[in-house]
């Protein structure tokens, strides 16, 4: 049985003033939270064992049937320590994503339909997409990935303008893959207690994202599948981002970019 787990500990800082008394995952869009639509969907495939990790105003999401984690530490740390404050869940098959994206179904079908064991879904389209964007260009792009011929992803988290590809942050551990990712995270934490970062020597183990763990598991040979999307999803990442699709959703032509649920 999928379970999932939603990372929604964040500060939101660049959605300000949208975030000033709320997490980001609790932006309204289209009458409903971002939150409650990833939920939504979720529920939608049958997937009914799902956790949230909070941190920024976590009171203030209290959302029914949820299962919640804790991040004290939400300021000083990034994704993967996040995800790892609800590691328990972490099982045989297990999807995780982002709270600051909403994502197509079909998408989502995709991804519980694939058997890899260690799965991130790639828009191969995501150029298009930025160029819709404001005061976010191309080269500011974290979280690029290239991805070879067989759907192989071979480098993920790095800004690179010229990639075929972008996480779009919701990804699948499932049979050894949750076993492997969760093996290569506490092998990095004890090495980083020695001051040996192997992961990404630009940051502490407590900035560490998951797409560096992603990149680890590629260095050492281990699959990462790529499960290709043409945009089908939305980043709310800034305040333009937010104006952006507002604009786009009243003016009904947010089509171009994703196919919104009801």
């Amino acid at each position: 049985m999928t379970n999932a787990i939603i990372l929604a500990a964040g500060l939101g800082s660049r959605l300000s003033p949208l975030t000033k008394d709320k997490p980001k995952s609790l932006i309204e869009f289209g009458k409903k939270t971002l939150l409650e639509r990833i939920v939504e969907i979720f529920r939608k495939y049958g997937i009914d064992d799902i956790s949230i990790v909070t941190g920024y105003k976590k009171e203030k999401i209290n959302l029914p049937n949820i299962t919640y984690f804790e991040n004290k530490n939400y300021r000083e740390n990034s994704t993967l320590s996040s995800l790892f404050c609800a590691q328990k869940k972490i099982s045989e098959s297990t999807i995780i994503t982002y709270s600051d994206i909403i994502f197509q179904e079909n998408i989502l079908e995709k991804l519980l339909n694939v058997d890899y064991d260690i799965s991130a879904v790639v828009d191969r389209k995501w150029i298009d997409y930025w160029k819709f964007r404001t005061g976010e260009s191309i080269h500011d792009a974290t979280e690029t990935a290239i991805f070879n011929e067989k759907n192989m992803i071979i480098s993920i988290g790095e800004k690179n303008p010229h990639a075929n590809g972008h996480f779009i942050g919701l990804m699948k551990l499932q049979n050894t893959g949750s076993e492997k990712f969760q093996e290569i995270y506490f092998k990095t934490r004890q090495n980083c207690i020695n001051n040996k970062n192997e992961l990404n020597k630009n940051l502490s183990f407590e900035k560490l994202r998951i797409v560096d763990l992603l990149q680890g598991l590629i260095k050492m040979n281990c699959p990462v599948h790529s499960i290709l999307t043409d945009n089908g999803w939305l980043e709310f990442d800034t305040i333009n981002d937010y104006e952006l699709y507002s604009d786009m959703y009243n003016k009904n032509i947010l089509s171009k970019l994703i196919q919104l649920s009801s």
